[in-house]
């Protein structure tokens, strides 16, 4: 899709289709960065408990050896 808009604009030189191939490539990058922030967020809440009582790993409550 970015590539055919690119090629419209290099045949044109309108502003407008540069600018669609601008939002092609900016709607392209949101969907990447959604689809790795899916991943980080699934892998956090698949590996790591949730202990509310503060006696995780990271939530420990009086941090003595």
């Amino acid at each position: 899709m970015i590539e055919k808009n690119w090629e419209q604009f290099i045949s044109t030189g309108k502003i407008e289709d540069y600018l669609s191939y601008k939002m092609a490539q900016q709607e392209l990058e949101i969907k990447k960065e959604g689809q790795s922030v899916k991943k980080r967020e699934s892998g956090a809440q698949g590996s790591e408990s949730n202990c509310s009582n503060g006696n995780g790993a990271f939530g420990n409550t009086c941090w003595r050896i």
